[in-house]
């Protein structure tokens, strides 16, 4: 007897089950009919909307409707850029439009790197005076955190540079050298913490520079096919800035990785010696490159200074010294400070 009611008890459950896998099943399709009902009625009021929309006419720009006036407003092949592809149209994408789009390319790759940078750094747990020394010392001085900011901002300023003064095409291999970056400074930030991944990371990242560097040398302008001076001296100039910055990166690069491969080999070797502490190799390193990357913002406000005065010369535009641009007193020399 007692069976025949656990039986019977059982049977119930799963009939209970089935009912509730029913009735589930019929709510799921009555509210797939509904969405489909919906969104068919919604279609059908945009389409009548969109009809009654289109079928009105709309006034043609007369003498009669602008008033006493007697011009007539024409923007067919007056207005830039314009609304069909032509030659001024295309000179407008290239002269703004691409320069936009990859200038917000790079400012998005830029900022993910830079906000799982943020991520990573560390913060001490209480703001006492030994947690926060311990913390520091263990962490160098933030200076891997640091030279990785760096990194990003020199990058970041470089890209603008070059939207500034070269007209980049638009082509894969061009745009996979901005992701190229991209993937080497990622390896930086995520290899912070291990010294051997960090420095392939940077070395990785030299080495793309360079290639950047060189690659950009295809896009100057040739001088014997300008008339404008200016342009003459920006393209002799800006090729051997091209041929000298391609060189230093790559060579840096290169150093930095044979560094990342030797590096715990050098870490054991020196922390063999008592005279030396085990982190000697990491402060080398640290302090090295961030020396590195403060000669790079040198050599990059000097040059960027000159590029400036160069397509400024001739005009009214003057330049100050922080590279604020303004407009010269009229009968008065250059007198900007670079």
């Amino acid at each position: 007897m007692k069976y025949f009611h656990l039986q019977k008890d059982l049977n119930r459950d799963v009939n209970d089950g089935k009912n509730a896998d029913r009735s589930a099943l019929f709510t799921f399709i009555l509210a797939l009919l509904v969405y489909v009902l919906i969104s068919k009625i919604w279609s059908v009021l945009l389409q009548f909307f969109a009809d009654n929309v289109a079928s009105r006419k709309i006034p043609e720009t007369s003498e009669e409707n602008i008033g006493d006036s007697s011009i007539s407003y024409i923007t067919r092949d007056k207005e830039t850029p314009s609304l069909v592809m032509n030659p001024r149209r295309l000179h407008y994408v290239y002269a703004q439009v691409l320069p936009q789009a990859y200038l917000t390319l790079l400012s998005v790759l830029q900022g993910i790197v830079f906000g799982i940078l943020l991520l990573k750094i560390p913060f001490p747990g209480s703001l006492s005076f030994g947690a926060i020394s311990s913390l520091l010392l263990k962490q160098y001085l933030y200076l891997p955190y640091i030279v990785s900011s760096l990194v990003i901002l020199i990058i970041w300023n470089q890209f603008v540079h070059g939207i500034l003064f070269l007209a980049w095409p638009f082509n894969v291999f061009q745009s996979s050298l901005f992701f190229l970056m991209a993937v080497a400074e990622t390896i930086v930030v995520i290899g912070i913490g291990t010294l051997s991944l960090w420095l392939f990371g940077l070395g990785c990242i030299a080495i793309v520079g360079g290639i950047l560097r060189f690659n950009n040398i295809r896009y100057l302008p040739d001088k014997e096919q300008s008339s404008v001076a200016p342009l003459n001296v920006y393209s002799a100039f800006s090729k051997k800035t091209e041929i000298f910055d391609g060189t230093f990166y790559t060579l840096v690069g290169f150093i930095v990785l044979f560094l990342s491969f030797l590096c715990n080999d050098l870490t054991e070797v020196i922390a063999s010696h008592s005279s030396l502490s085990p982190t000697f190799f990491s402060w080398f390193c640290f302090i090295l490159l961030f020396s590195i990357e403060c000669v790079i913002l040198q050599i990059d406000k000097k040059n960027r200074r000159i590029y400036l005065a160069t397509f400024a010369k001739g005009s009214d535009l003057l330049f100050s010294r922080h590279g604020i641009l303004g407009y010269r007193t009229e009968g008065k020399k250059d007198k900007s400070k670079f």
